[in-house]
């Protein structure tokens, strides 16, 4: 009985230093790999350090400064504080504070979350350099356009690979969960350098939380900003205060696309901005944009990327525009009331896009636009009603100027136009009324210019086309293909604008005159120190031997065109009265002897008398007509205006001796 006890005794004994050293080397190479995980973490920061510094230089970074590094791989967060990034003497990339959580053990359950990213405090200067090549703190690699086609290729053949694998592995982006819960960033300045722009985007706040594909709550996103410009000039310089974006947007996934589609809604104002180019300037305010917006990516179709805007409506734009290339300088006020634009689809671009607009021009000129068109089929088509009401012309009188060579003295413009293309065939029609207009040629070159295009005077044009009320009314038929490579609007419109101003001239004439007259026409004469001046030549008065009163018929004609200078205040007529004399007998002539002196002096006096008679006669008959004018229907003196009689031979066929020539 004692024998066993000392027997259990020692053996107790010998096993406890045994059980004692296990415990011991079991905390040393416990604590051994606590301090090398230790040491790991703790290393860890400054090892990826080392390779980002290590990774930028090889990208082309002259001098990489990083104030610290923090790696958290419980958290799953990771932060760089104080990157600055350098190279051959630009502008340097600054980044204050930025940090990325990403849970990445949620994978695990096919989840791909961001929790947090966060960009604070940073400067992103974005240098284009003369051979177009860009420098963001580095520089950005760029080729030529082969080795472009070439990556495109690659590209494209690298995405069926990935197709490919994807379909072996069995993986689908669809079988995951995607999450961004809170991206901000704050006070980030990107830097926009060339020789066009030197401009400054400064972010104050940029603000997307839960933007989640499980949840059918909306994401919201919250933007302000402005642009202001820097220091060293450029070719254009822009500012904008208070940007400001707000909108909602949802992922939507359909089992026919692997990337999934994006609802959006959202409201965009701005509070003022300004554009200035060499002596052109706009200065904008907007009061508001609301825009629907459909997008995605679907790489099942020809045009992967696709969108759908559903609605954009603008409310309240105000642009002021200066132009100091012109003299005088030009500058107008344009308010945009309300904008309407609904349904546009690239994916459908046959479907027809309702647009509808109000406005104004320096707060009196009332603009409208409305109907439909297809912008982005592939053969357009459109049915619009335009509208511009009291435009005044004088301030746009540079412009003017330079396409026709007149100054604008006064007047207003109205436009009603009819826009209608169907399958690129435009079929429209352009109605102009011109309140109070007064052109000047600035060269009596520029007026025959305008009068050889025109086939007549302008200022003569205008006079006939002027109504009591000061108006001028032309409509302008535009007809063409505008898919034909030739085609110009300027052109059309030009060519337009002509012929129908001729027209509409000549046939209100002919109305006015109805039925005395079968012709008219535009004819030149004589008109001091040998100038020539054009007019409009109406049907003239015909005169029978001895006739020295009106007839019925013509007192008739003269009581129109009494009539038409009632109604054109601005016209005027000149009354040309030409003789006829006798024609020369060739046959008695002929029965003279060449020596018979006496007769010849005598035929010389009497063809002398014939043409003094018929001189006083076209003289007379000339006074005649202007006299019924005056005395009869009461029309102005000072628009009457007499030409230098002349004579002419009489023709075989002639019952008439004199006539009176009639010119607008």
């Amino acid at each position: 009985m004692n024998t066993s006890k000392n027997s259990t005794t020692e053996n107790s004994q010998s096993e406890q230093p045994s059980t004692t050293a296990q415990h011991r080397t079991l905390q040393t190479v416990l604590g051994v790999f606590i301090a090398l995980v230790l040491s790991l973490f703790i290393a860890l920061p400054y090892v990826v350090e080392l390779i980002i510094v290590d990774m930028l230089e090889k990208q082309g970074a002259d001098r990489v400064l990083i104030k610290d590094v923090d790696l958290n791989l419980f958290t799953g967060n990771f932060s760089i504080q104080g990157l600055e990034i350098s190279t051959n003497n630009h502008p340097a990339l600054k980044i204050e504070q930025f940090s990325i959580t990403v849970p990445y053990w949620q994978a695990l359950s096919n989840k791909a979350t961001i929790e947090d990213l966060l960009l604070r405090d940073a400067v992103i200067p974005v240098v284009q350099l003369e051979d177009g090549s860009m420098v963001i703190g580095l520089p950005i690699p760029t080729g030529d356009q082969q080795s472009t086609e070439a990556s495109d290729e690659q590209l494209a053949s690298a995405t069926e690979q990935e197709q490919e694998q994807e379909q072996e592995s069995g993986f689908n982006i669809q079988d995951w969960q995607l999450s961004l819960e809170n991206l901000l960033f704050k006070n980030v300045t990107v830097q926009l350098h060339s020789q066009q722009l030197n401009n400054a985007f400064e972010i104050k706040t940029f603000e997307l939380k839960n933007l989640t594909s499980w949840s059918e709550a909306a994401s919201h996103l919250t933007l302000l900003a402005s642009i202001t410009k820097l220091e060293n000039p450029s070719d254009i310089q822009i500012e904008a205060n208070n940007i400001s974006l707000k909108t909602d947007q949802k992922l939507i996934f359909s089992p026919e696309t692997s990337l999934p589609m994006i609802d959006l809604s959202g409201e965009f104002s701005l509070e003022s901005s300004s554009l200035q180019y060499e002596q052109f300037s706009v200065n904008t305010q907007l009061e508001n944009i609301a825009l629907e917006l459909r997008a995605g990516y679907d790489d099942n179709r020809p045009t992967p990327i696709n969108w759908r805007v559903e609605k954009l409506q603008l409310t309240q734009l105000n642009t002021q525009f200066s132009d100091q290339n012109v003299e005088p300088p030009f500058s107008t006020d344009v308010e945009i009331q309300s904008l309407l634009v609904e349904k546009i689809d690239n994916q459908s671009p046959d479907e027809p896009t309702t647009i509808s607009l109000t406005g104004s021009i320096d707060q009196h000129a009332t603009v409208s636009l409305s109907g439909t068109a297809t912008p982005l089929a592939d053969q357009i088509s459109a049915d619009m009603k335009a509208t511009v009401t009291s435009l005044e012309l004088v301030p746009m009188s540079p412009y003017i100027e330079s396409a026709i060579e007149y100054h604008t003295q006064s007047g207003k413009l109205t436009l009603d136009t009819e826009i209608k293309i169907k399958e690129n065939q435009l079929d429209s029609n352009v109605g102009i009324t011109l309140n109070n207009i007064k052109l000047a040629p600035a060269s009596d070159e520029a007026a025959q210019k305008l009068t050889k295009q025109l086939t007549m005077p302008l200022d003569l044009m205008l006079s006939v086309l002027r109504d009591t009320d000061n108006n001028v009314q032309i409509d302008i038929p535009v007809n063409g293909d505008i898919d034909k490579p030739d085609f110009d609007i300027n052109d059309v419109l030009e060519q337009a604008a002509a012929k129908a101003t001729q027209y509409a001239a000549l046939s209100f004439l002919k109305n006015a005159l109805q039925p005395y007259t079968t012709m008219i026409s535009v004819a030149e004469f004589a008109f001091d120190q040998g100038k020539a001046l054009t007019a409009l030549k109406l049907d003239p008065l015909l005169f029978q031997p001895q006739q020295v009163e009106l007839s019925e018929d013509q007192t008739n004609y003269l009581s129109k065109i009494a009539e038409l200078l009632q109604q054109r205040p601005e016209l005027r007529v000149r009354f040309c009265g030409v003789g006829y004399t006798p024609m020369i007998s060739v046959t008695a002539d002929k029965g003279k002897s060449e020596g018979d002196n006496s007769s010849e002096k005598a035929k010389d006096e009497t063809q002398q008398k014939e043409k003094a008679d018929a001189f006083n006669r076209a003289k007379q008959l000339a006074n005649v007509t202007k006299n019924e004018l005056i005395n009869q229907h009461g029309i102005s003196g000072d628009r009457l205006f007499s030409c230098q009689p002349r004579t002419e031979q009489a023709n075989a066929e002639s019952t008439e001796d004199a006539r009176v020539e009639l010119l607008l």
